[in-house]
C-alpha cells in the first residue's frame, strides 16, 4: 500500500530530531577521545564501530524518551492525515547506525572545498541525501523492516529516494548549526548535547517548512504492508 507524504507537523518533527540529534551527539560526546578521534578518522573501520556505537545507542535513547513522552509525528497522505504513535527501536537503531556509517565516510569523499557556512549547508545536504538514498537502496534487501503503528501496525518495505533530498533539506540547516554551536565554550560533553537538541530543534522547524512547501509536488511516497 503506497502512501505519499504531502505534509509533516512542524513541531512533532521539531521534537523528533531535537531527540536524535541530541541523544546522537550525547553518545559520541560520552565516546570521548576515542570516539571523535575515529569521527574525524578517514578510516571505514573508524567510521563503522563509531557509527554502530552512536547510531544504535543515539536510537535507543531517542526513541525511548520519544515513547516515553508519548510524542507523535503527525501529518497528511495523500488519502488523509495520519499520526504515527510507535517505531520499532531495533530496526531504525541498525538502520541508523548504517546512515551514520555512510554519511561519515561520503563527508570525507566530499568535504575538500573549505569550512564556510555555505559549505556545511551543501555538504549537508549531499552527504545526507547520497547516505540515505544508499540507506533506501539497501534497506528493501534485509529482512528487519522498521515497523510503524498508526491506527494499525504496518512495516515500512520500501521508500521513495526522494526521501533522501528531503533528510539533506534538514541536514542543510542542522550540520552550519553544529558548527557555529560547537564554539561555544562548554565541557565535552554539555556540548556535545546543547550542539544537538538546538541544531536538531532548529532544523525541525525550519527542515519541515521547507519540506512542507515542495513535497506536494515530489510525490514523496512509503511503501507500507
Amino acid at each position: 500500500m503506497r502512501k505519499e507524504i504531502v505534509r509533516l507537523n512542524i513541531v512533532d518533527m521539531a521534537w523528533l530530531l531535537l531527540l536524535f540529534e541530541g541523544a546522537t551527539l550525547l553518545v559520541l560526546g560520552i565516546t570521548g577521545q576515542y570516539g571523535y578521534a575515529a569521527y574525524q578518522s578517514r578510516g571505514i573501520l573508524d567510521h563503522l564501530w563509531v557509527g554502530a556505537v552512536v547510531g544504535i545507542f543515539g536510537t535507543i535513547i531517542a526513541l525511548g524518551l520519544w515513547h516515553l513522552f508519548n510524542l507523535r509525528i503527525r501529518g497528511r497522505f495523500s488519502t488523509g492525515p495520519f499520526a504515527i504513535k510507535h517505531i520499532s527501536v531495533i530496526p531504525a537503531a541498525i538502520a541508523n547506525a548504517i546512515f551514520l556509517f555512510t554519511l561519515w565516510t561520503v563527508f570525507d569523499l566530499i568535504d575538500f572545498f573549505g569550512n564556510s557556512v555555505l559549505w556545511y549547508a551543501v555538504l549537508g545536504f549531499l552527504g545526507t541525501a547520497i547516505a540515505i538514498i544508499v540507506l533506501i537502496a539497501l534497506y528493501r534487501f534485509w529482512p528487519l523492516k522498521i515497523k510503524i503503528t498508526t491506527d494499525k501496525q504496518m512495516k515500512i518495505v520500501k521508500a521513495s529516494l526522494w526521501v533522501g533530498i528531503i533528510a539533506g533539506i534538514y541536514e542543510a540547516v542542522i550540520l552550519p548549526l553544529m558548527v557555529l554551536l560547537f564554539q561555544i565554550p562548554l565541557p565535552p560533553v554539555p556540548s556535545h548535547v546543547v550542539t544537538g537538541v538546538v541544531s536538531g530543534f532548529v532544523g525541525g522547524l525550519v527542515g519541515t517548512f521547507i519540506v512542507n512547501l515542495i513535497a506536494p509536488r515530489m510525490k514523496i511516497w512509503l511503501d507500507l504492508q
